[in-house]
């Protein structure tokens, strides 16, 4: 699922909303560097993260690779343990509805351990500021993306992932959308059913270019490094208060960011994103002279 830098965006963004029920999550945003990674099940899409388990190949294939799995899982069993076994399981998947229970099972038993944070390569989509932004009262946030410097958060340290240690970073992948569900079967390895469970979105979606970090330690909170915080921008109808608490919150960062407010086009269904500047401690804003 690897990708080169020269095919991900300069900058990544985050819609946000800032009602008062999670303004904490928000200010640790700024002053901690934190960002909260949910799951599948807080989606705003049922559609999300489903995929088609297919069973491939002949009887014998099916026998053989089971027994494979079973000698791998289940090293104590013996030969004749495994053929019992296997031809029990032969039985079980020609039931009505066993590939969607497979399915099922996994959105509902692995799915869930997985956190994930979303990204968008887009800043101004007067759609995305609607769902995701208040109705265009919250904000974007922008994390910069660069070659020498990709963007990434940081493993928790009691992270399950045998290979936390040695890839500390979570780095964000691109979403793939189709028309139809996408296909895993038995031979699928690790890599595809994440692709196909986890970055894959109905066509509608396409407009969002969605970016997915994710890990194996469920929801919470990840670190990221404070430099790739390089921005954040007013939604349109962003109220003065909160702007003003979003520049109280900023005042102590190691890394200091930038300031745009979205705005209206004066002749079209769009957004301008123009920077501004706070002119006095009433957080009044205000278009830095050219």
């Amino acid at each position: 699922m690897a990708q080169s830098a020269d095919e991900s965006p300069a900058y990544f963004y985050k819609y946000k909303s800032i009602d008062e029920d999670h303004l904490d999550y928000s200010r640790c945003i700024f002053t901690h560097n934190e960002l909260y990674f949910s799951t599948v099940d807080a989606f705003n899409d049922p559609f999300d993260c489903r995929f088609r388990y297919e069973l491939k190949g002949s009887k014998a294939d099916l026998a053989k690779w089971y027994d494979g799995v079973q000698r791998e899982h289940y090293p104590s069993r013996n030969r004749q343990e495994r053929r019992l076994e296997t031809a029990q399981w032969l039985k079980e998947i020609k039931a009505p509805g066993y590939e969607e229970e497979r399915q099922q099972r996994f959105r509902e038993e692995a799915m869930p351990k997985w956190g994930i944070y979303c990204l968008s390569e887009v800043r101004d989509d007067i759609l995305m500021w609607a769902h995701y932004a208040d109705k265009h009262r919250g904000f974007c946030l922008e994390f910069s993306n660069e070659p020498s410097d990709p963007f990434c958060a940081k493993r928790r340290p009691d992270d399950p992932d045998p290979d936390a240690e040695s890839y500390p970073n979570i780095s964000p992948f691109p979403v793939d959308y189709c028309s139809k569900y996408p296909v895993v079967n038995q031979d699928s390895d690790p890599e595809t059913w994440v692709q196909k469970g986890l970055l894959t979105k109905a066509a509608q979606w396409q407009y969002e270019k969605e970016w997915r970090l994710f890990d194996l330690n469920g929801r919470g909170v990840r670190k990221f490094p404070s430099q790739f915080l390089t921005g954040v921008i007013f939604g349109c109808e962003m109220s003065k208060d909160h702007k003003g608490m979003i520049h109280e919150w900023c005042k102590d960062r190691q890394t200091p960011i930038k300031y745009y407010e979205a705005q209206r086009a004066a002749n079209a269904y769009a957004l301008n994103i123009v920077p501004v500047y706070p002119q006095d401690r009433n957080a009044s804003w205000s278009i830095p002279p050219r």
